[in-house]
């Protein structure tokens, strides 16, 4: 399943539920759901959320990514005990602080990857340019 849209029709076909039964299952506007669903916009966090809430057996990695199965296995259903979801959630930090930091690397990259587009077409003003980039575009090394 390619897109969202899919798998969101697919578990409402499993579900066996219409789109207006599945809104209010969830919690979320009808509009909102058929939009979705139909492929007219993206989910936001706080619909897949309701989702999972609604449905805790639905696999987060399949409704988000389309990876693996649609249901989790019971086994991944139980609740771990106290002290391994505190490690569970200080692994969710970490990881979230470390793509939090490549998300940054990430803009400062298209940003520079920007500027230096601009110099290739002339329409730059070499003021407003990042001083650490003047040496990448052989302007030498200004301060």
């Amino acid at each position: 399943m390619d897109t969202f849209a899919d798998r969101a029709r697919h578990l409402l076909a499993h579900y066996k539920l219409n789109e207006n039964s599945f809104s209010k299952k969830i919690g979320k506007s009808y509009t909102g759901v058929v939009k979705v669903v139909r492929g007219e916009s993206k989910p936001n966090l706080d619909m897949i959320e309701s989702i999972l809430a609604a449905f805790p057996e639905v696999n987060p990695s399949w409704l988000v990514a389309g990876e693996g199965k649609m249901l989790r296995d019971s086994k991944e259903m139980e609740v771990p005990a106290a002290e391994t979801l505190q490690e569970y959630v200080l692994r969710l930090v970490d990881n979230f602080a470390r793509l939090t930091n490549q998300l940054e690397k990430k803009d400062e990259q298209i940003e520079n990857l920007h500027e230096m587009l601009k110099m290739a077409l002339g329409k730059f003003e070499p003021d407003t340019i990042q001083p650490k980039l003047l040496p990448l575009l052989g302007y030498g090394n200004v301060a």
